[in-house]
Protein backbone atom coordinates (compact mmCIF):
# COMPACT_ATOMS: atom_id res chain seq x y z
CA UNK A 1 0.00 0.00 0.00
CA UNK A 2 1.31 3.35 -1.12
CA UNK A 3 2.24 5.90 1.74
CA UNK A 4 1.89 8.82 -1.12
CA UNK A 5 -1.40 10.08 -1.12
CA UNK A 6 -3.33 13.17 -2.78
CA UNK A 7 -5.32 15.26 -0.94
CA UNK A 8 -9.14 15.33 -1.84
CA UNK A 9 -9.35 19.29 -2.23
CA UNK A 10 -5.66 20.51 -3.50
CA UNK A 11 -4.62 17.18 -5.43
CA UNK A 12 -1.37 17.74 -3.14
CA UNK A 13 0.49 14.54 -2.82
CA UNK A 14 1.02 14.13 0.73
CA UNK A 15 4.14 11.62 1.41
CA UNK A 16 2.78 9.95 5.10
CA UNK A 17 6.58 8.76 5.39
CA UNK A 18 8.33 12.13 5.86
CA UNK A 19 7.80 14.42 8.86
CA UNK A 20 7.16 17.14 6.35
CA UNK A 21 3.89 15.48 4.78
CA UNK A 22 2.62 14.46 8.15
CA UNK A 23 3.06 17.68 9.78
CA UNK A 24 1.64 19.49 6.44
CA UNK A 25 -1.38 16.67 6.62
CA UNK A 26 -2.06 17.26 10.02
CA UNK A 27 -2.01 21.25 9.90
CA UNK A 28 -4.25 21.06 7.20
CA UNK A 29 -7.91 22.43 7.69
CA UNK A 30 -10.45 19.49 7.59
CA UNK A 31 -12.11 21.45 5.00
CA UNK A 32 -9.21 21.19 3.03
CA UNK A 33 -8.73 17.15 3.54
CA UNK A 34 -6.30 17.87 6.14
CA UNK A 35 -6.66 16.90 9.99
CA UNK A 36 -7.34 20.70 11.07
CA UNK A 37 -4.50 20.56 13.93
CA UNK A 38 -2.52 23.77 15.39
CA UNK A 39 1.16 23.94 14.68
CA UNK A 40 1.89 22.04 17.99
CA UNK A 41 -0.15 19.43 17.93
CA UNK A 42 0.92 19.03 14.38
CA UNK A 43 4.49 18.73 15.33
CA UNK A 44 4.00 16.02 17.93
CA UNK A 45 1.28 14.45 15.52
CA UNK A 46 4.22 14.30 13.15
CA UNK A 47 6.77 13.21 15.83
CA UNK A 48 4.98 10.29 17.18
CA UNK A 49 3.73 8.87 13.98
CA UNK A 50 7.53 8.24 13.14
CA UNK A 51 8.82 4.35 13.75
CA UNK A 52 11.82 6.30 13.65
CA UNK A 53 11.48 8.28 16.73
CA UNK A 54 9.07 5.77 18.32
CA UNK A 55 5.24 5.95 17.71
CA UNK A 56 2.98 6.81 20.36
CA UNK A 57 -0.99 6.24 20.41
CA UNK A 58 -3.59 7.17 22.21
CA UNK A 59 -6.58 5.51 23.67
CA UNK A 60 -9.03 8.15 24.79
CA UNK A 61 -11.03 6.78 27.00
CA UNK A 62 -10.43 3.40 29.17
CA UNK A 63 -12.82 1.29 31.95
CA UNK A 64 -10.98 1.94 35.44
CA UNK A 65 -11.06 -1.68 35.57
CA UNK A 66 -8.17 -1.71 32.84
CA UNK A 67 -4.77 -1.86 34.53
CA UNK A 68 -1.86 -0.57 32.23
CA UNK A 69 -0.16 -3.97 32.20
CA UNK A 70 -3.36 -5.61 30.78
CA UNK A 71 -3.07 -2.63 27.96
CA UNK A 72 0.66 -3.23 27.30
CA UNK A 73 -0.12 -7.33 26.93
CA UNK A 74 -2.96 -6.85 24.21
CA UNK A 75 -0.57 -4.66 22.30
CA UNK A 76 2.46 -7.23 22.47
CA UNK A 77 -0.12 -9.97 21.59
CA UNK A 78 -0.82 -8.11 18.02
CA UNK A 79 2.56 -7.85 17.30
CA UNK A 80 2.95 -4.73 16.10
CA UNK A 81 6.56 -3.89 17.58
CA UNK A 82 8.23 -3.79 20.81
CA UNK A 83 6.00 -1.41 23.76
CA UNK A 84 8.51 0.62 25.91
CA UNK A 85 5.80 1.15 28.48
CA UNK A 86 2.37 2.16 28.65
CA UNK A 87 1.28 5.62 30.70
CA UNK A 88 -2.30 5.71 32.42
CA UNK A 89 -4.02 8.70 33.36
CA UNK A 90 -7.18 8.85 35.67
CA UNK A 91 -10.03 10.81 34.37
CA UNK A 92 -12.62 10.08 37.68
CA UNK A 93 -15.07 8.05 35.71
CA UNK A 94 -12.58 6.31 32.86
CA UNK A 95 -8.73 6.33 32.42
CA UNK A 96 -6.70 7.29 29.21
CA UNK A 97 -3.67 5.86 27.95
CA UNK A 98 -0.76 6.14 26.30
CA UNK A 99 0.78 3.43 24.37
CA UNK A 100 4.70 4.03 23.57
CA UNK A 101 7.01 1.88 20.99
CA UNK A 102 10.49 1.45 21.41
CA UNK A 103 12.56 4.15 18.26
CA UNK A 104 12.59 2.15 15.60
CA UNK A 105 10.89 -1.21 16.92
CA UNK A 106 7.53 -0.85 15.11
CA UNK A 107 7.26 -3.99 13.13
CA UNK A 108 6.59 -3.02 9.30
CA UNK A 109 6.77 -6.37 8.65
CA UNK A 110 3.19 -7.13 10.36
CA UNK A 111 0.14 -6.11 7.40
CA UNK A 112 -1.97 -5.57 9.52
CA UNK A 113 0.73 -2.89 12.02
CA UNK A 114 1.51 -1.23 8.75
CA UNK A 115 -2.11 -0.71 7.46
CA UNK A 116 -3.20 0.46 10.72
CA UNK A 117 -0.07 3.13 10.91
CA UNK A 118 -0.81 4.41 7.97
CA UNK A 119 -4.45 4.80 8.51
CA UNK A 120 -3.78 6.28 11.94
CA UNK A 121 -1.57 9.04 9.61
CA UNK A 122 -3.96 9.34 7.44
CA UNK A 123 -6.81 10.14 10.55
CA UNK A 124 -8.61 7.53 9.87
CA UNK A 125 -10.57 5.49 12.85
CA UNK A 126 -8.92 1.89 14.29
CA UNK A 127 -10.74 0.36 16.30
CA UNK A 128 -8.95 -2.53 18.51
CA UNK A 129 -11.48 -4.99 19.35
CA UNK A 130 -9.37 -6.27 23.28
CA UNK A 131 -12.35 -8.66 24.42
CA UNK A 132 -15.41 -9.47 22.56
CA UNK A 133 -17.50 -7.17 22.00
CA UNK A 134 -15.19 -4.60 24.21
CA UNK A 135 -13.07 -2.14 22.31
CA UNK A 136 -10.77 0.83 22.04
CA UNK A 137 -10.17 3.50 19.90
CA UNK A 138 -6.88 4.06 18.71
CA UNK A 139 -5.31 7.39 17.15
CA UNK A 140 -1.87 9.06 17.07
CA UNK A 141 -0.98 10.84 20.29
CA UNK A 142 -0.92 14.73 19.75
CA UNK A 143 1.21 15.10 23.26
CA UNK A 144 4.71 14.83 23.35
CA UNK A 145 6.31 11.41 25.10
CA UNK A 146 7.23 12.23 29.13
CA UNK A 147 10.87 11.07 29.75
CA UNK A 148 9.12 9.08 32.71
CA UNK A 149 6.00 7.78 33.22
CA UNK A 150 3.05 9.19 35.38
CA UNK A 151 3.68 8.94 39.63
CA UNK A 152 0.51 6.59 40.52
CA UNK A 153 -1.22 7.78 43.18
CA UNK A 154 -0.14 7.06 47.45
CA UNK A 155 -2.34 4.78 48.93
CA UNK A 156 -4.69 6.69 51.79
CA UNK A 157 -2.88 6.08 54.93
CA UNK A 158 -4.26 6.29 58.78
CA UNK A 159 -2.67 7.69 61.37
CA UNK A 160 -3.53 7.53 65.02
CA UNK A 161 -1.72 9.92 67.82
CA UNK A 162 0.79 10.39 65.34
CA UNK A 163 1.90 7.19 64.60
CA UNK A 164 1.20 5.57 60.99
CA UNK A 165 -0.96 2.19 61.11
CA UNK A 166 -0.56 -0.13 58.27
CA UNK A 167 -2.78 -3.26 57.50
CA UNK A 168 -1.30 -6.11 60.00
CA UNK A 169 -0.51 -9.22 59.05
CA UNK A 170 -3.50 -12.29 58.96
CA UNK A 171 -3.15 -14.68 61.43
CA UNK A 172 -2.00 -18.14 60.07
CA UNK A 173 -4.71 -20.52 59.88
CA UNK A 174 -4.94 -23.65 62.57
CA UNK A 175 -2.97 -27.14 61.87
CA UNK A 176 -5.41 -29.88 60.81
CA UNK A 177 -6.27 -32.73 63.45
CA UNK A 178 -4.47 -36.47 62.23
CA UNK A 179 -7.07 -38.65 61.78
CA UNK A 180 -7.54 -42.03 63.49
CA UNK A 181 -5.57 -44.99 62.83
CA UNK A 182 -7.80 -47.92 62.31
CA UNK A 183 -8.09 -51.36 64.63
CA UNK A 184 -6.89 -54.37 63.38
CA UNK A 185 -8.77 -57.10 61.97
CA UNK A 186 -9.41 -59.93 64.69
CA UNK A 187 -7.56 -63.48 63.89
CA UNK A 188 -9.90 -66.61 62.88
CA UNK A 189 -10.27 -69.33 65.09
CA UNK A 190 -8.86 -72.66 63.40
CA UNK A 191 -11.32 -75.31 62.74
CA UNK A 192 -11.52 -78.64 64.99
CA UNK A 193 -9.55 -81.92 64.72
CA UNK A 194 -12.27 -84.70 63.79
CA UNK A 195 -12.63 -87.64 65.34
CA UNK A 196 -12.15 -90.90 64.11
CA UNK A 197 -14.32 -91.17 60.69
CA UNK A 198 -15.86 -87.13 61.44
CA UNK A 199 -14.18 -84.59 59.08
CA UNK A 200 -12.81 -81.29 61.51
CA UNK A 201 -14.94 -78.24 61.00
CA UNK A 202 -14.08 -75.05 59.11
CA UNK A 203 -12.64 -72.01 60.92
CA UNK A 204 -14.21 -68.65 61.57
CA UNK A 205 -12.60 -66.01 59.10
CA UNK A 206 -10.88 -62.88 61.11
CA UNK A 207 -13.08 -59.79 61.66
CA UNK A 208 -12.36 -56.73 58.98
CA UNK A 209 -10.29 -53.87 60.45
CA UNK A 210 -11.77 -50.43 61.10
CA UNK A 211 -10.98 -47.67 58.73
CA UNK A 212 -9.03 -44.29 60.03
CA UNK A 213 -11.21 -41.02 60.79
CA UNK A 214 -10.53 -38.19 58.46
CA UNK A 215 -8.31 -35.53 60.21
CA UNK A 216 -10.49 -31.93 60.21
CA UNK A 217 -9.06 -29.20 58.39
CA UNK A 218 -7.12 -26.37 59.88
CA UNK A 219 -8.94 -23.20 60.55
CA UNK A 220 -8.34 -20.34 57.62
CA UNK A 221 -6.22 -17.53 58.67
CA UNK A 222 -7.25 -14.32 59.30
CA UNK A 223 -7.09 -10.61 60.31
CA UNK A 224 -6.16 -10.35 63.31
CA UNK A 225 -7.73 -8.22 65.92
CA UNK A 226 -6.53 -5.08 67.35
CA UNK A 227 -5.82 -5.06 70.47
CA UNK A 228 -8.58 -3.75 72.81
CA UNK A 229 -8.09 -3.31 76.92
CA UNK A 230 -5.36 -4.53 79.20
CA UNK A 231 -3.09 -7.27 78.06
CA UNK A 232 -3.92 -10.53 78.55
CA UNK A 233 -3.14 -12.05 81.80
CA UNK A 234 -0.77 -15.22 82.12
CA UNK A 235 -2.48 -18.46 82.33
CA UNK A 236 -0.93 -20.91 85.14
CA UNK A 237 -0.13 -23.85 84.43
CA UNK A 238 -1.74 -26.72 86.11
CA UNK A 239 1.28 -28.91 86.41
CA UNK A 240 2.72 -28.74 90.18
CA UNK A 241 5.75 -27.58 90.54
CA UNK A 242 8.12 -28.67 93.77
CA UNK A 243 11.05 -26.59 94.75
CA UNK A 244 14.47 -26.33 93.00
CA UNK A 245 15.21 -29.80 91.19
CA UNK A 246 18.53 -30.86 89.43
CA UNK A 247 16.86 -32.75 86.67
CA UNK A 248 14.86 -30.50 85.60
CA UNK A 249 17.12 -27.66 85.67
CA UNK A 250 14.96 -25.42 87.73
CA UNK A 251 11.36 -26.16 89.54
CA UNK A 252 10.67 -29.76 89.80
CA UNK A 253 7.90 -30.90 87.12
CA UNK A 254 6.30 -33.46 88.66
CA UNK A 255 4.83 -34.82 85.27
CA UNK A 256 7.43 -34.17 83.31
CA UNK A 257 10.63 -34.62 84.81
CA UNK A 258 13.36 -37.58 83.74
CA UNK A 259 13.66 -38.84 87.00
CA UNK A 260 10.52 -40.14 88.35
CA UNK A 261 12.64 -41.15 91.72
CA UNK A 262 12.20 -36.94 92.62
CA UNK A 263 8.97 -37.31 92.86
CA UNK A 264 9.57 -38.50 96.35
CA UNK A 265 11.04 -34.96 97.53
CA UNK A 266 13.03 -32.90 96.63
CA UNK A 267 15.41 -31.29 99.56
CA UNK A 268 17.59 -28.47 97.90
CA UNK A 269 18.86 -27.89 94.23
CA UNK A 270 19.94 -31.12 92.66
CA UNK A 271 19.63 -33.32 95.81
CA UNK A 272 17.15 -35.86 95.78
CA UNK A 273 16.11 -38.28 98.70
Amino acid sequence: MSSSIPTSSTDTVINFDSFDGLFLHASTPIAEGGMGFDDDAATQFALNASPEAGVSLFISRVFNNISHHRIKQKFIEMGWGYVDRVDVIHCGTHKQAFIHFAPRSFNLENPVAKESLLALKQGKSVTIIYDEPWYWYVMISKIEKPDEAPIPKQRPTVVIDGKDVRGGKGMKGGKGTRGGKGTRGGKGMRGGKGTGGTRGGKGTRGGKGTRGGKGMKGGKGGQPPLPVGPPPALVESNVELSPVCGHCQGNHDTVKCANPSTDKKVLEEGQVE
